[in-house]
């Protein structure tokens, strides 16, 4: 017999829970007692430090649970069970009669109880919660509502609603949405014998205002209440990620945060695990672990899929558990990290490993340094020290410690008259007298920035003409790519629009912004742009408005979202923008997605109106530039085969800059920068990885855009309904040779 629902509105039926409990024991004496999310002694230790054995309980929804007779049985006396069905209350209150006089049973809906307003001392249950809310719909979320309000009111002053539930998203963001607003203490208590999804016993209390998770009974912490969300479900997907780990899955690759007790919203470390994509190697069932040594976080390595896997490879281990030591810990030694991560490791290796204790790996002596200058709630500046003994000053945000935010060299920068000298805790290079660490100026950390720098090739030269380029960075941070604009070429307006007044803060105090001509100006970027459109639309005569070159790039802060944010990537926007080029212009695009149909897109709508487009990917696999030139062709209206009128974008190829065009203009360029930069960085070279999007007329005559080129008075039409009427033209003069042979025979 199933015994399962059909749907999940059957839970809400008391013959669904009547003819589930018969089917149960109909199949088995031992699961007639059925326990959802465990027994009574998974939870006593909780229970008994929350509630008084004279407490007053109602136990809502009991089903044929003997989680309330164990509880009378060990003093809790006053209990009060209600459920929908009558043949459980009726087949529950025999077992107890004799046992448990003082126990009691009712038939009670928990959507329509009848108690008197301040009855009990606590309200428990134990998977209730999830039966009635099986799916986020209005309908069903009104009757939870109702539930908590009759809940709350039956409680006594300082009472207690105790649940035991799975805390699924939506159950999750109601609960605290009710009862956090409404300035209720919470306790939320992990069942820790428990393997993969864990329930949890949360308490909400009245007459209290405090927010703790407990990892044991005995071991609690205090959480701000912004934060306990982020916590249970931090819990929620390391318990996941152990049970994904019993077993080598090849060509595997998942991630896993792991917390420290004193802060349990930004993780302490970032495990990659891998698992081998060679079914050989992965039958071997061995494991080793890598510790990225700080400040190498962002090679490619570490920091992509791709490099993971390489690394895997060369260790010819089943599975590679890769951590990265993030932002905001003095994580200590090698040997101190591999002591307090060893317990850890020795549940995420594979069952049956044949090498245990799991072997650690580092490249290099050590781990590297790290010095903490500055943290708060959303950031963390830092300095590390990296194998080749060079420093680096970087930004990273709390909500995401794992992407780098800005990373900068250090290099050491003469005193200012009357500066003091530099202490230790300063910064983390080696104190030299007269001199302190500064932001080495002519270097650029992210590979990204370099591409911004060598698109400005794709401009009209601008060096020797009187009006100086326009130059606006969108989401400018801590300044990395504008100051570096500033510091090298002549006759450039740079300005940055930042919309975190901290962030701008931050970046004069440790990045060495506001000491140049920069223009930063704190404001949102879309608004920003917006208005900026605007004043151009009412000054069209002023060119003194309008900007040569336009940086978008606004991070969502999360690696599993599209940045820049949506409504940046909409045509109110991206059209604004294009109102503030000047003819020939360039808006440059920093864009982050997993999936290149989002990109596709992207490109197709810029190209409607930018006529030349290019995109630059990454070695990162997710990051790419694209460049949108403010370039307009014009249209022909054509007649095609099918004696159609469609309308031929008419190319000028002069405008279209080919890569060896790229690198002469870039060429030029550099001869007339006013200081020189580090030229590992190759900036130049990255030209030749440009890719012309629009238009693709050469490539593909098969585009669904019609394009045709234009060379001197000379027109070639290259469109896919031109291609078609030749080739039949062709095969019709074949057609007809082949019948005159024949005739011939």
């Amino acid at each position: 017999m199933n015994v399962l629902p059909k749907n999940y509105s059957e839970f809400l039926s008391k013959d669904y829970w009547t003819n589930f409990y018969k089917g149960l024991q109909a199949k088995s004496k031992d699961l007639e007692y059925f326990e959802w999310y465990g027994e009574y002694p998974s939870y006593r230790a909780y229970i008994n430090n929350l509630l008084a054995k004279e407490s007053k309980i109602l136990n809502m929804g009991c089903g044929k649970s003997l989680f309330s007779e164990k509880m009378y049985d060990e003093g809790y006396k006053q209990i009060v069970n209600i459920d929908i069905s009558e043949w459980i209350v009726k087949e529950m209150a025999k077992r107890s009669k004799l046992k448990r006089p003082q126990m009691s049973y009712k038939v009670m809906d928990v959507m329509n109880m009848s108690f008197e307003e301040g009855s009990f001392d606590a309200v428990i249950e134990k998977g209730t919660l999830d039966a009635i809310y099986p799916e986020n719909t209005e309908e069903i979320t009104k009757n939870v509502e109702k539930v908590f309000d009759d809940v709350m009111k039956i409680l006594k002053e300082n009472g207690s609603y105790i649940f035991i539930s799975l805390l699924q998203d939506f159950i999750l963001d109601k609960v605290l949405e009710r009862f956090l607003k409404e300035g209720y203490g919470i306790d939320v208590h992990r069942a820790c014998d428990f393997e993969g999804m864990p329930p949890f016993l949360v308490r909400v209390q009245k007459g209290a205002t405090h927010c703790k998770i407990h990892y044991s009974p005995d071991e609690s912490q205090d959480v701000a209440k912004s934060e306990l969300k982020s916590a249970i479900q931090n819990i929620q997907l390391e318990s996941n990620n152990k049970e994904r780990s019993r077993n080598i899955q090849p060509g595997q690759r998942f991630t896993l945060h792991v917390y420290d007790k004193s802060n349990t919203s930004v993780p302490k470390y970032t495990f990659s695990i891998v698992d081998s994509p060679a079914k050989k190697i992965a039958k071997k069932r061995s494991c080793a672990v890598f510790l990225i040594p700080q400040g190498r976080e962002g090679s490619y390595l570490y920091a992509t899929e791709k490099g993971n896997f390489a690394l895997l490879e060369q260790t010819q281990m089943s599975r590679l558990i890769i951590v990265s030591l993030n932002a905001g810990f003095s994580h200590g030694k090698l040997t101190e990290v591999q002591s307090e991560l060893s317990p850890l490791i020795c549940t995420l290796q594979p069952e049956n490993c044949i090498n245990t204790p799991c072997p650690f790996f580092t490249d290099g002596d050590d781990l590297g340094e790290k010095l903490i200058l500055f943290q708060d709630k959303e950031l963390i500046i830092e300095e590390c020290k990296d194998d080749e003994d060079q420093y680096f000053r970087r930004l990273v945000f709390t909500s995401n410690v794992n992407q780098i935010q800005s990373q900068f060299r250090l290099r050491y920068t003469k005193l200012d008259e009357g500066e003091p000298e530099q202490t230790s805790d300063d910064s983390l290079m080696p104190l030299k007298k007269g001199y302190r660490a500064g932001i080495d100026a002519g270097y650029l950390d992210f590979e990204f920035y370099r591409y911004m720098v060598s698109g400005l090739a794709l401009l009209p030269n601008w060096t020797e003409r009187e009006q100086p380029l326009g130059l606006t960075v969108l989401g400018g941070g801590v300044g990395s790519y504008p100051n570096f604009i500033e510091a090298h070429f002549k006759n450039v307006k740079v300005k940055t629009v930042e919309i975190s007044k901290e962030v701008i803060e931050i970046s004069k105090k440790f990045f060495e912004c506001g000491k140049n001509s920069v223009e930063i100006i704190h404001d949102d970027a879309y608004k920003y742009i917006v208005s900026k459109a605007s004043q151009i639309e009412a000054n069209p005569e002023d060119s003194t408005l309008k900007e040569d070159y336009i940086v978008v790039s606004i991070s969502t802060g999360n690696l599993d979202e599209v940045s820049p944010p949506k409504p940046f990537l909409e045509w109110e926007f991206l059209g604004s923008v294009k109102k503030c080029l000047r003819t020939g212009g360039v808006m440059c695009i920093n864009y982050i997605s997993k999936s290149k149909k989002e990109l596709e897109k992207l490109i197709a709508d810029l190209s409607k109106e930018f006529h030349i487009v290019y995109s630059v990917q990454m070695e990162t696999e997710d990051n790419s530039l694209v460049f949108a030139v403010n370039t307009q062709f014009e249209y022909k209206t054509s007649i095609n085969c099918h004696n159609q009128e469609e309308q031929i974008l008419i190319v000028d190829e002069e405008k279209i800059r080919t890569k060896t065009g790229l690198e002469e203009s870039f060429a030029e360029l550099y001869k007339s920068t006013k200081s020189k930069w580090d030229v590992t960085m190759n900036i130049q070279q990255l030209l030749t990885n440009f890719v012309l999007q629009h238009p693709k007329h050469k490539s593909n005559p098969f585009e669904k855009k019609k394009i045709a080129t234009m060379n001197e008075d000379e027109m070639s039409n290259n469109t896919k309904e031109m291609y078609l009427k030749d080739y039949s033209k062709v095969n019709k003069k074949q057609q007809q040779r082949k019948k005159k042979n024949k005739g011939r025979h």
